[in-house]
């Protein structure tokens, strides 16, 4: 039998409370984490099916970049290129373009 919460220390009951709504938070964020592992799982599935890949550069330090699997699948790359560098992606760029579209992607950002 639990004790009766109307006698219950004030200090008592609000850890009470406490631990509930940490408890709910815990909960509502591991259900949130199920999610969004559903929907990048999702995105992948869709992504090879698509035979497309994903590609993000980030200009802020640098040129830092992350590839998707499905990226590294369709352009015939090596699981470890995922964060291949700038300038090796630029030699990957057939020789008469590659000026052009190095020039491309580093103005398009501004």
């Amino acid at each position: 039998m639990s004790p009766d919460p109307s006698n219950a220390l004030p200090e008592v009951a609000a850890a009470e409370r406490l631990r509930q709504h940490l408890e709910q938070i815990a909960h509502e964020r591991d259900r949130a984490h199920r999610a969004l592992q559903e929907r990048e799982a999702e995105l992948a599935r869709i992504q090879r099916m698509a035979r497309v890949g994903g590609l993000e550069i980030d200009f802020r330090d640098g040129v830092k970049n992350r590839r998707s699997p499905e990226y590294l699948l369709v352009h015939g790359l090596p699981p470890e290129a995922a964060g291949e560098t700038f300038e090796d992606w630029a030699t990957r760029i057939h020789p008469e373009d590659r000026e052009r579209k190095v020039k491309h992607l580093i103005y398009s950002r501004c």
